[in-house]
């Protein structure tokens, strides 16, 4: 039973390990951030696209509902991320709650919500950078909870196991 208990545990061990180093890239890429750059971001009248995608995602994780508006140009109602993006973003504890994020309550609810943003290939640090430095850091972030919920999905149940192995 030991050695179960220790081949379940290297198991789980090896799975976070693929993790590790997005979640540690994320929060470097977090403690890249200043309040002076996050007030620099909210004030900006018309971000670019891609900043905004981001944000979306950021929103998404943090479980912030976008307003549903009137598009001017086609009459239509249109999901507008922005504005609560800047009410997020006003919160003093902002980047403090990004970096004590709950990753472990994850939900596939949200990680679905990611997927045509993720998909989308400007949703790349590399790429956000020539646009904004915040946007990138963000993306790295938003990229780094979905692959932990990835593989948080394979460890939960070796964990569970390891727990009853270890009984």
């Amino acid at each position: 039973m030991a050695d179960d208990a220790n081949a379940i545990k290297m198991d789980c061990e090896a799975a976070l390990a693929e993790a590790i180093p997005a979640l540690e890239a994320a929060k470097e890429a977090l403690n890249a951030i200043t309040k002076n750059d996050i007030t620099e971001i909210k004030t900006v009248k018309s971000p670019h696209v891609d900043v905004i995608m981001v944000m979306t995602g950021v929103c998404i994780l943090m479980n912030v509902t976008p307003i549903s508006k009137m598009d001017p140009t086609t009459q239509k109602k249109v999901q507008d991320w922005w504005e609560p993006t800047k009410t997020l973003m006003n919160d003093s504890e902002f980047l403090k709650n990004l970096l004590f994020y709950k990753k472990e309550e994850l939900t596939e609810k949200q990680i679905k919500a990611l997927q045509p943003l993720l998909s989308d290939p400007k949703f790349d640090k590399k790429h956000l950078l020539g646009i904004n430095k915040v946007a990138a850091n963000m993306a790295a972030w938003v990229i780094a909870m979905e692959s932990f919920y990835r593989v948080n999905l394979i460890v939960k149940p070796k964990q569970a196991q390891l727990a009853i192995a270890m009984g």
